[in-house]
């Protein structure tokens, strides 16, 4: 079964992989927007996604193969975002335990979401910028680039805002 989802937000992103998980679907393979499960039994594993952001190939080999020393594997890894299943054991499943580790997770959630954020306000201004009846298609007479790239961008900054309160609460946390 094929599932197309855009997710801004990792933690919905696994929690929704997990509630697949709980009604009976393993993840097998993940390619853009589209998810591929498969029929398992239900809650039999469960999942974590991690943006490692730019890292060398062998710096990624190094960490997959210290994460399979837990039993843990990477079902797919795209553009620097990996994803990683485990036997459900009852145990809760963190890839990130201490307050320096998880600080460094939403800071790089927090750039990523800034690129994305950049990158679509440069789509909108060269529609803004270009002749009046080429920034379509339209549905109802709205430019549908305008509107999405505006829609990605609020999308980013209020998950940017959200990941910079969990910041500010593990530093204070850690004082």
């Amino acid at each position: 079964m094929v599932k197309n989802r855009i997710f801004f937000d990792i933690e919905k992103e696994i929690k929704w992989l997990n509630k697949m998980s709980s009604n009976g679907y393993k993840l097998t393979d993940r390619s853009w927007f589209s998810y591929v499960f498969e029929p398992c039994e239900s809650n039999k594993y469960i999942y974590q996604v991690e943006h490692r952001g730019f890292t060398s190939k062998s710096e990624n080999e190094d960490y997959i193969d210290y994460l399979s020393s837990f039993n843990i594997r990477l079902i797919d890894c795209q553009l620097g975002w990996f994803y990683f299943e485990k036997d459900n054991n009852g145990k809760k499943f963190e890839l990130f335990t201490d307050p320096s580790s998880k600080i460094k997770h939403y800071k790089n959630l927090i750039v990523t979401l800034i690129i994305i954020a950049l990158f679509s306000i440069t789509i909108i201004n060269n529609c803004l910028n270009s002749l009046p009846g080429s920034r379509g298609p339209y549905i109802l007479s709205l430019s549908i680039p305008l509107i999405c790239n505006s829609l990605i961008i609020i999308t980013s900054i209020i998950n940017c805002i959200k990941y910079s309160i969990r910041i500010k609460r593990l530093h204070n946390k850690k004082i």
